[in-house]
């Protein structure tokens, strides 16, 4: 079975302002979703992007100020910009289409020329036993997990991410996987445009049947009602469904 090979898979976007194509960026692709539409039978697919600091480009001073953290999540032909403040009063939500202008910080209006993916594979085994996950982690093979989510609606998806970061302990065949950021569906039956309702997540499990996931929500951080910021702060517990695949060298 072909497996999407993380480390060497992309993430283009040209970038306009005004008129003038101005950039393009390359990110690497940290996890994928795939989400079928049971009423239409239709899949989509979206993908998300290696995260960076707002910034300013080709010239003297780089980093925009207040400073923001940036993620994106692709989808063919369409995108959802998350720009993460300090305080979540200042933070942007953009869901759009390529092509389609949206205006900028700095007041002017910046839109996609072109987005496009480089995504390589390679030959992935499934690993079937905890003892299989523990030796291929040990012996340093590039790992990926899969794992489908519980139905909701009309709505079935899963989730796809490399394994960086894991633990293990052979004397009682334990492992233990906490993996993030991912793409997470936070979908409901009520769902139109699953875009929409992507958001960032961490995954955490020790067994295939079960997993945990710790999602970035709005989150008081203290007694005013203002002081509010994104956090890794939203538990779920889920049935699920997990493979581990190894992937050839």
């Amino acid at each position: 079975m072909e497996i999407l090979d993380y480390r060497n898979s992309f993430a283009f976007t040209t970038s306009a302002f005004d008129g003038q194509e101005d950039n393009t960026a390359r990110m690497q692709l940290l996890s994928r979703c795939q989400i079928h539409d049971l009423e239409n039978g239709t899949e989509s697919e979206f993908f998300l992007g290696k995260a960076c600091i707002g910034e300013h480009v080709y010239q003297d001073k780089i980093a925009q100020i207040p400073t923001s953290e940036v993620n994106v999540i692709f989808g063919y032909g369409m995108y959802k910009l998350l720009k993460k403040f300090a305080s979540h009063e200042h933070d942007e939500v953009q869901v759009s289409r390529v092509e389609e202008k949206q205006r900028n910080f700095d007041g002017r209006y910046r839109y996609l020329t072109d987005q496009h993916f480089c995504l390589r594979k390679r030959e992935g085994r499934v690993l079937e036993t905890p003892q299989e996950i523990i030796r291929a982690m040990l012996a340093g093979d590039p790992m990926v997990g899969r794992t489908i989510l519980p139905k909701v609606g009309r709505w079935e998806a899963f989730v796809e991410y490399p394994l960086t970061y894991m633990n293990v302990h052979p004397p009682i065949s334990g492992f233990q996987i906490d993996e993030g950021p991912i793409v997470f569906p936070e979908l409901t039956p009520e769902t139109e445009k699953p875009i929409e309702r992507l958001e960032m997540a961490f995954i955490l499990y020790n067994r295939l049947d079960r997993a945990e996931f710790i999602v970035r929500s709005p989150t008081q951080i203290s007694q005013s009602p203002a002081a509010v910021t994104l956090h890794y702060s939203k538990y779920l517990l889920l049935e699920v469904q997990t493979q581990i695949f190894a992937l050839a060298s």
